[in-house]
């Protein structure tokens, strides 16, 4: 069974076999997103692994509490 990845803020480094969501439309990105809408655009529970590397330097604490939770 093939595990479903999120990698929130790709960028241009999206993890292989990943579906990439940034707020830029990159040639990796899958979905064009502002992490900071919510509720994100994907169904509770669809995902079995959540990358969100090297975009916590873009967000205040705040705002990456706000992230991780909606990604909980």
């Amino acid at each position: 069974m093939n595990s479903r990845i999120l990698d929130l803020g790709c960028g241009k480094n999206k993890i292989i076999g990943s579906i990439g969501l940034d707020n830029m439309p990159l040639d990796n990105v899958d979905f064009v997103h502002d992490l900071l809408n919510t509720p994100h655009l994907f169904e509770d529970n669809c995902f079995d692994k959540i990358y969100f590397k090297n975009a916590f330097k873009h967000f205040l604490l705040q705002y990456i509490n706000k992230i991780l939770s909606e990604c909980y």
